[in-house]
């Protein structure tokens, strides 16, 4: 597994280093200080599995931070998956950064070392993490996902077209990424774009009873029933196979 901590301050970017090795020994760990050295080590890394990011670096603040790298990547075909890492939070700073498409928030120095630890453990399995409490006030609520629903499992109120978009949007692809991998429904000639993918991600959180911040919220609800996604991780766009046809 290769990960990239994006941190500018030097000591605490070698704690996270430490804490990740300590989780996986085998784990490539590359480092940077700033926006711009981020993307030359992705540039010379493409296949980064995970970046922890922190917001605040010399060269850009706040959620510009996640926006910039997040369509940086999304222009050149990478499928890296983005965790926001900070010691700013709030339930509003949250939902942005799920929006922008980031699949973790970790507060860093408001946690204990092993909730730490533990919060770089499940993203770094391809799990989502956000911090405790804010997914219901994302609107996401274990008791809107209908009687049917397993922990683990999708709710059977969405249709298989939502849960093959769900399963890419918790690899952290975004709109216009998950558009290139479905295929066309049926006899539609035109393949989906990012606008249709959209819309199916507000269907599903609809169906799942969130009413506003719908991506957010999506994504939250799917945390709150510890729904995995059921395809391996896509390293390139361009490389990886569509899903079959719906009829």
């Amino acid at each position: 597994m290769q990960v990239l901590v994006v941190e500018d301050e030097l000591f605490g970017r070698r704690g996270t280093v430490d804490t990740i090795i300590d989780i996986r020994s085998t784990a490539t760990v590359w480092q940077a200080g700033s926006l711009h050295q981020a993307k030359e080590q992705l540039e010379s890394h493409p296949t980064t599995d995970l970046v922890l990011l922190d917001l605040n670096l010399p060269d850009s603040t706040g959620m510009a931070t996640l926006e910039d790298l997040t369509q940086w990547c999304d222009d050149r075909d990478l499928s890296t998956r983005m965790v926001v890492l900070t010691a700013y939070y709030t339930p509003d700073l949250v939902a942005q950064a799920l929006d922008i498409g980031a699949i973790g928030y970790i507060v860093k120095g408001r946690v204990t070392e092993e909730s730490f630890a533990e919060a770089l453990t499940e993203t770094m399995a391809g799990n989502i993490w956000i911090p405790s409490g804010v997914a219901p006030l994302l609107g996401a609520s274990s008791s809107k996902t209908g009687p049917l629903s397993q922990e683990g499992q999708y709710p059977d109120c969405l249709t298989e077209r939502q849960k093959q978009v769900c399963d890419y949007l918790l690899w952290g692809l975004t709109y216009k990424q998950i558009a290139r991998f479905l295929p066309p429904i049926g006899s539609r000639l035109e393949p989906p774009n990012a606008e249709t993918v959209r819309a199916h991600v507000n269907k599903a959180a609809e169906s799942l009873g969130v009413t506003s911040n719908r991506k957010a919220g999506l994504v939250a609800a799917l945390y709150v029933l510890k729904v995995t996604s059921r395809i391996p991780r896509p390293t390139t766009v361009g490389s990886v196979e569509r899903l079959p046809v719906l009829g």
